[in-house]
């Protein structure tokens, strides 16, 4: 009877162990998560700050100063588009969400914004031009 009791008490045991085993590798899954989801949410924080911050200025710009800026703009965007992949690829864009969805809405804004720009850049319209100028001047 002893051997019988010591087998339930042994596998007890390792079921305990692959309980905490367990219990420890999720604490540590969301604790990952918790961190990938405020880098991703500060990240996302600065990018609205950079749109406020340039959206307002581009239609001061010269056509030489877009043309200047247009080759940064569009690394931002490609390395943007990237982290967006990153995210889609992975489990992890689904286990967080809403911070995900943020990040790909600044993102798509970025993409707006850069093609109003090479709109602007490309247009050889002065009334375009003359009525962009009075807007900002608002």
């Amino acid at each position: 009877m002893i051997a019988f009791e010591e087998k339930i008490i042994r596998f007890q045991k390792e079921n305990d162990e692959v309980q905490n085993f367990i219990v420890k590798g999720s604490d540590e899954h969301l604790d990952l998560l918790l961190s990938i989801k405020t880098q991703l949410d500060q990240l996302t924080d600065k990018f609205i700050i950079l749109m406020s911050e340039i959206i307002p200025g581009a239609g001061k710009l010269s056509s030489e100063e877009l043309n200047k800026s247009m080759p940064s703009l569009l690394d931002l965007y490609s390395s943007s588009i990237k982290l967006v992949a990153a995210l889609k690829r992975s489990a992890t864009a689904n286990d967080i969400k809403s911070s995900s969805q943020r990040y790909y809405s600044e993102v798509e804004n970025l993409r707006e914004f850069i093609y109003d720009l090479e709109n602007i850049r490309l247009s050889d319209d002065k009334d375009l031009e003359n009525l962009l100028d009075g807007l900002n001047k608002l």
